[in-house]
């Protein structure tokens, strides 16, 4: 056994650099955590300052970079020398395979890693020839081409696999958390397949550590000032370090740098969660006392920082995560590098991203419940359960070194916030960011961006349902159907409000534009009629109009807008999750608005002579009419496909549809009249104003959403109905009813 016990000790050891500093793989962990965008420097004057800062790591000749390649090196020379020399060495096979297993192991994580760090980002859609490392499985010194990304995971995979293979066919045990064993082996397998965008592969690796292991989740991790987070016997951990304090000295022990208890360097740079990550942990999730939101006043800690510890710098949301037993000491606590909670992440997210949601929640409500007896099951699909997952797992994993590669992974925004956060960090780092040297994402809004932010479904349905209109107009059918209304009440008051109400029922099918286009040549031919000012008569079609059209899925685009956003389909609108829908609260607006009519209009009472005179001349434009809401229906009941074509298409179901049938409409009025007039008319008849003022109102959100506009009014929200449900749900149903008074609804 003694052949892997160095490689153990590659984990955290300081001996191959003359800079302490530098250190093992745990010092890799927080420099991945720095890169980050959730772990905040609080000041400028301390070590991983140019890692935050993106100005080290791009650079070939700094210490720092050269030092780490090395030990990943350092990892593949000695793995490849056990390797090739342990089928000849004296002893039981069992243990052969077990030594052997582990240098396997080894080499695929040291590859994992080095790609990742030096290499081109994995693409699952691409071929990878993207430049990745050199491979170098001896002592060579020779110079070496750099490998593909594709060949450099070929070798990962290769190793992997056969670590499997060997560890799962030994008898042999592991005595420590510091070893492998077929469980790490297989949540490495997990990492790697997840970061290759093998989604259900990963999820299932994953599973197969979740069920077998036997690791389970610790109750009282996070909960007591001695907790046992940093101790290897906690049973979450699958694999740590556990080096004694004289084996890791000073500077080049993990808790050094990440604990906010030790007598150290960190004593000038408190370790702290960005406070946007802070917020969205529930205020009855126990993880949310790891971190002192206003650490500066010590009155308001949760749960106290040592004595010995009281003249080192606070700052606010500064980490009590990693704690040590001693804090006059430089180290002594045990370091995580793979526990069970990462496991059932990355099951959970592997579920998600391949579209099976209630695998996802399941694999998810565990460990969340755990954390947080308030949580529920969740009920969230696509997008929204990934956001989820991921919000998880940024909390749950916080520290232990997985952001950057996340973010890499995932090809994502570094998003550290605007410059400076005054109200968090007066003093702290965000002032000191070589802004040269950072990536410039936050806020990059190009022409493609901008373009592809339209949502072109919304302006394709629009546009076909305004032809569909004119052509139903043309018909003569709306005519004839307000004339059969009208004829059937007593006098002009009821005239208008009949008039108003039928706008408003058709509103609820059709889009408002379109649905005023019908009804307000009508309510114009009645106000000449009866002699009375067109006006009034106009602002409640329009009223009507604007209100019912909040009442359905395919109302109004910005119930499409939202429906979509929300994955809601036509019946939610009715009854969701258990409770009356936002259709029932439109109705008793749109009641209280009929008395509101009748009262404005209690002078009109003279009496109707009209008579139903208008002769519909094509039956088929109704019928389109009638069809395209059956479809649209239909379409909001529609699976997502994956990806590819049918995934494009789905995104752009309910404008095709809209679109088709009227296209189909036209051609037929075309073929019908022997000629082109039809489709002039239509053309003529587009409201081209509301049209482009949408185009433009997509690409405005996008940016305001790009400059954290959005994130700042939901954080409104959130305060302002704190964690109820009812209370948010309101204010946002509120919202959307605003919402639909834009230009784009009448």
């Amino acid at each position: 056994m003694l052949a892997v016990n160095g490689l153990h000790k590659l984990m955290w050891t300081g001996d191959l650099s003359s800079s302490a500093f530098y250190g093992g793989y745990d010092m890799l962990m927080i420099w991945y955590e720095v890169m980050g965008d959730d772990l905040v420097y609080t000041y400028s004057n301390a070590q991983f300052q140019k890692q935050a800062q993106w100005s080290s790591h791009r650079n070939a000749t700094i210490g720092s970079a050269t030092h780490f390649y090395r030990l990943l090196q350092y990892f593949i020379s000695n793995s490849s020398m056990i390797i090739d020399n342990i089928d000849a060495a004296e002893g039981l096979e069992s243990e052969r395979n077990y030594i052997k297993g582990q240098a396997h192991f080894y080499r695929a994580f040291a590859y994992f890693t080095m790609v990742q760090m030096y290499g081109g980002r994995y693409k699952a859609e691409g071929d990878n020839t993207q430049l990745g490392v050199v491979i170098r499985n001896d002592n060579s010194t020779e110079p070496r081409a750099r490998a593909s990304v594709e060949e450099v995971y070929t070798q990962i995979n290769e190793d992997i696999d056969l670590a499997i293979q060997l560890l799962g066919a030994t008898e042999e045990k592991r005595t420590n958390k510091s070893h492998i064993d077929l469980h790490v082996a297989r949540g490495l397998k997990a990492r790697i397949l997840l970061t290759q965008g093998k989604w259900l592969e990963a999820a299932e690796m994953a599973k197969l550590v979740v069920d077998l292991s036997g690791a389970k989740l610790q109750d009282d991790t996070y909960t007591t000032l001695n907790d046992r987070f940093s101790d290897q016997s906690n049973t979450e951990w699958l694999w740590g370090s556990n080096p004694l304090l004289q084996q890791a000295p000073n500077l080049t022990h993990f808790h050094g740098y990440m604990s906010n208890e030790i007598i150290s360097y960190n004593g000038n740079t408190p370790r702290a969660i960005y406070n946007k990550l802070y917020d969205k942990i529930s205020d009855t999730d126990v993880r949310k006392g790891i971190w002192f939101p206003r650490a500066t006043d010590p009155n308001t800690l949760p749960r106290p920082i040592r004595a010995e510890c009281n003249s080192k710098a606070y700052a606010n949301y500064m980490a009590n995560k990693f704690i040590v037993s001693d804090p006059t000491t430089k180290g002594g606590r045990d370091v995580p590098f793979m526990r069970l909670p990462e496991m059932m992440l990355i099951m959970a997210e592997g579920y998600a991203r391949a579209g099976e949601p209630g695998k996802a929640a399941q694999a998810l409500y565990p460990l969340a419940s755990h954390r947080d007896p308030e949580y529920t099951l969740s009920t969230k699909t696509g997008e929204n359960l990934i956001e989820e997952v991921m919000t998880q797992r940024r909390i749950e994993l916080w520290g232990e070194g997985f952001r950057w590669f996340d973010l890499k992974r995932l090809n994502m925004d570094l998003d550290r916030g605007p410059a400076p956060r005054p109200e968090v960090f007066p003093n702290g780092l965000i002032e000191y960011w070589n802004k040269d040297a950072m990536p410039k994402v936050v806020y990059d809004f190009s022409l493609s961006a901008a373009l592809g932010a339209v949502d072109y479904n919304v302006l394709l349905m629009m546009s076909g349902t305004m032809g569909i209109v004119s052509l139903f107009i043309r018909s003569r059918m709306p005519a004839r159907l307000a004339e059969q209304l009208i004829v059937r009440v007593p006098n002009a008051q009821w005239a208008v409000c009949v008039l108003a109400l039928f706008a408003g029922v058709i509103s609820a099918f059709v889009d408002n534009v379109a649905t005023v286009l019908m009804v307000a040549p009508v309510g114009l031919a009645i106000a000449r009629k009866l002699k009375i000012s067109p006006v009034p008569v106009i602002i409640a079609i329009a009223v009507s109009s604007n209100l019912q059209g909040a009442a359905t899925l395919v109302g109004d685009t910005t119930s499409i807008l939202l429906g979509g956003f929300a994955e809601m389909n036509f019946f939610d609108f009715f009854w969701m999750h258990g409770r009356p829908g936002v259709f029932w609260g439109v109705e008793l607006g749109a009641l209280t608005s009929l008395l509101v009519l009748l009262w404005l209009f209690r002078r009109e009472k003279q009496p109707i002579t009209a008579r139903v005179e208008t002769q519909v001349e094509d039956d088929v434009p109704t019928a389109l009419m009638l069809l395209t809401v059956g479809l649209l229906i239909v379409a909001s009941f529609l699976p997502q496909p994956e990806s590819g074509l049918l995934a494009t298409l789905y995104d752009l179901r309910s404008g095709l549809i809209c679109m088709t049938l009227c296209v189909v409409g036209v051609v037929r009025a075309c073929l019908r009249e022997h000629s082109a007039k039809p489709l002039v008319q239509v053309v003529q008849e587009l409201d081209r104003d509301t049209l482009l003022l949408l185009f433009g109102l997509f690409i405005v959100i996008a940016g305001i959403r790009t400059a954290g506009v959005i994130d700042a009014a939901a954080q409104l929200f959130h305060t302002v109905a704190g964690e109820d449900p009812d209370r948010k749900s309101t204010r946002l149903n509120s919202s959307h009813v605003a919402l639909s008074r834009m230009p784009s609804s009448a």
